[in-house]
């Protein structure tokens, strides 16, 4: 998405002269994925403003006769530079054939099945272009990028750790990094990370936004709303900003002001799937539960392979006691993304739901084989342990590992597992340590948490362990 305004333009007569071969897809349409398969300067009239390199894969925001503008990319190139996915794979496939040393079209390759959700192939592909380049700090990186979406965060991690090794002042780096911690729950080191990007790049709008939601999670909200307020300056057309200040603005009680940031964002980007899943996520706390499946419903007709709307709606379906359709959602989302935890943690829910144990407990420990080392798959697992109504499945003492676990990776600063943990303890009959434990998490969880903390907390000073019907 452009950082500055989209201005028409004269083609430079330079251009005149620039002949291509051929003129793949002149089709292309806003929205539409892209590769950009020759690097390029480019250009506002007759200046150069900005530069795309080959392999870098983009989204096409404007369309002018033979000319295009990409999200992230200052200035316009043509539309002959650019190709959909299905076609660049074919394009560097014929590359690799004719040299099958082309590192380079290894890497970009690899990139293509990521974006295509081949993450198997991806991976071959990248651990081919380091094989051949072990150097490239590019293809490190997106390696690890491959991982951290597959769960597989700390190796992941180090492969993004070995990319800044090779160039300490990538600032893409630091921002994938941040992003497999922020997966981890780990909110201090993703914080510092998305810090240090900036510290690179100081202008760019995402940095911020991702930090944001990193403040988010750890419970600082004020500095959560800078960051957004910040991107939202800083590229004033985009909708993720104003998400993000939705979110704030619904932990803090606020609903008008949530709601006012939640349809602004949606008069930025009308076609903006992730804005129409933030509003009808807000719907969903608000409990406008018709008003919430019709922005799911419009979020999955412009995405329809975005698993984080058919989980959310997924959601929706288990608050309407319709528990059938909410594992379809949950099903969905894991053909998508079948090396997604929480996909797995989410469809546990809906087994939980139809008192379906064995099942719902099968998938919190699937959710954990994939993400190993993810807090939030711990976590899950560890409430289900302690709090599950059906005989037979609790399992205190692996519920309070399990939650410590996941505690120690969040830093301590996160309230859902301090939660759980007391829920744990509760469970095994440790309620003096359940009740000071429930305190901790009390103090740190969000105001529309906090009823349903103090419930618990009165069940422990009781003398009574917590029983759930619902996932956490």
């Amino acid at each position: 998405m452009l950082t500055i305004a989209l201005l028409r333009f004269v083609r430079p007569a330079l251009l005149l002269f620039f002949v291509w071969v051929a003129v793949p897809n002149l089709a292309q349409q806003p929205g539409d994925r892209v590769v950009v398969t020759h690097t390029y300067k480019t250009r506002i009239v007759n200046e150069e403003v900005g530069e795309v390199l080959d392999g870098n894969i983009h989204t096409v925001v404007a369309v002018d006769k033979n000319w295009c503008a990409l999200d992230e990319v200052k200035g316009w190139l043509p539309l002959s530079h650019v190709m959909s996915l299905d076609s660049a794979a074919s394009h560097y496939t014929g590359r690799i054939q004719r040299m099958r040393n082309d590192a380079a079209a290894w890497g970009i390759r690899g990139m293509i099945h990521f974006e295509n959700g081949k993450f198997a192939e991806a991976f071959t592909d990248l651990n081919e272009s380091l094989k051949l380049d072990p150097r490239n700090p590019v293809t490190w990186n997106n390696r690890g990028k491959v991982q951290i979406e597959q769960g597989r965060y700390p190796t992941g991690i180090d492969d993004i750790s070995q990319a800044l090794q090779i160039n300490p002042q990538y600032a893409r780096a630091y921002f994938n990094r941040g992003k497999g911690y922020y997966s981890m729950g780990d909110y201090a080191k993703a914080i510092a990370d998305y810090s240090k990007a900036m510290e690179l790049e100081k202008d760019n709008a995402w940095f911020h936004i991702n930090r944001g939601s990193a403040c988010l999670e750890s419970g600082d909200l004020d500095a959560a709303a800078l960051d957004y307020e910040t991107a939202a300056r800083l590229n004033p057309r985009i909708a993720e900003p104003l998400i993000g200040i939705s979110n704030v603005r619904l932990s803090q009680g606020q609903l008008a002001e949530a709601r006012a940031a939640a349809d602004e964002a949606l008069k930025k980007e009308p076609e903006n799937a992730m804005a129409l899943n933030g509003r009808g996520w807000l719907h969903y706390k608000l409990g406008e539960h018709n008003a919430a499946m019709a922005d799911f419903d419009a979020a999955i007709r412009r995405a329809p392979r975005l698993p984080i709307v058919y989980n959310n709606r997924g959601v929706l379906y288990l608050a309407l006691n319709d528990p059938d359709n909410a594992m379809k959602d949950f099903d969905r989302a894991i053909a998508i993304a079948p090396e997604t935890a929480s996909n797995f943690t989410n469809r546990a829910a809906a087994w939980l739901v139809k008192q379906d144990y064995g099942k719902a407990l099968a998938d919190h420990q699937t959710a954990l084989e994939k993400a190993p080392n993810s807090a939030d798959a711990m976590n899950g697992l560890a409430w289900y342990l302690a709090t599950c109504p059906g005989e037979g499945i609790r399992n205190p003492s692996r519920a309070i590992e399990l939650a410590t676990a996941a505690n120690e990776l969040a830093g301590g600063q996160s309230w859902s597992p301090i939660d759980t943990l007391a829920a744990a303890q509760a469970e095994a009959g440790r309620f003096e340590e359940a009740v000071a434990t429930q305190e901790k998490a009390l103090a740190l969880c969000p105001e529309d948490k906090k009823s349903a903390c103090e419930a618990r907390l009165a069940e422990y000073r009781a003398g009574q362990p917590h029983r759930d019907a619902t996932a956490k």
